[in-house]
């Protein structure tokens, strides 16, 4: 499980994902400028990042977090 801190909950919009304290995994550097949308009338949340020129989506949903 994954965890915020002590941030308060996001509200609807477009976010940018950002390496802020400098520990994220290698594996995950691609998502760095990443654009996150959240949307919490349909609780959904979708990560689209691009790795090797190809653009990727990632949806989730906000329920089962």
């Amino acid at each position: 499980m994954y965890t915020c801190g002590p941030v308060e909950p996001v509200e609807s919009g477009e976010y940018m994902i950002v390496n802020q304290y400098g520990q994220l995994n290698p594996d995950f550097e691609d998502l760095v400028g990443a654009q996150l949308i959240i949307d919490r009338d349909t609780e959904t949340s979708i990560i689209r990042y691009t790795r090797d020129g190809t653009t990727y989506e990632v949806r989730h949903s906000l329920t089962e977090l």
